[in-house]
């Protein structure tokens, strides 16, 4: 017994004790660095709002083509914090890509079909106490 007591622990015992007690006590430091009264200061207000848009989209089958670019806007006074795409014909189209605008939300669509396709997009809106920084795009 005394024999285990003399033993010093081994550096690598030492960092994996630090780490693991960081580790559980990492949840316990991010809750206090968000507080509820910074979190209220930076909520959504007001309800969300869903604003839908379905259009038509051509036969993008060019060597050259870019994709067509559709978009759903929201209501004045409110912002976009989130958002998709939902195709008609999965098997002829495909997205590109999808992402915020400053008014709404945005996606480029690839149609392989002769004819027009619908596609709905979707923007999810709400009021936010504040804002910064500008959406990619």
């Amino acid at each position: 017994m005394k024999q285990l007591l003399r033993r010093r622990p081994s550096a690598a015992m030492v960092v994996a004790i630090i780490a693991l007690v960081a580790a559980l006590g990492g949840t316990a430091v991010a809750g206090g660095i968000l507080t509820t009264k910074k979190f209220k200061n930076q909520a959504l207000r007001g309800p969300l709002t869903y604003a839908t848009s379905t259009v038509n989209v051509p036969n993008t089958n060019g060597p050259d083509s870019q994709g067509f670019q559709i978009s759903a806007s929201c209501p004045s006074g409110t912002h976009p914090v989130g958002g998709g795409v939902k195709l008609s014909n999965e098997n002829d189209q495909y997205v590109n890509d999808s992402y915020p605008t400053a008014a709404g939300w945005g996606a480029t669509i690839y149609n392989g079909n002769a004819s027009a396709l619908p596609v709905n997009i979707t923007a999810i809106c709400t009021t936010v106490k504040r804002t910064s920084g500008s959406p990619a795009g």
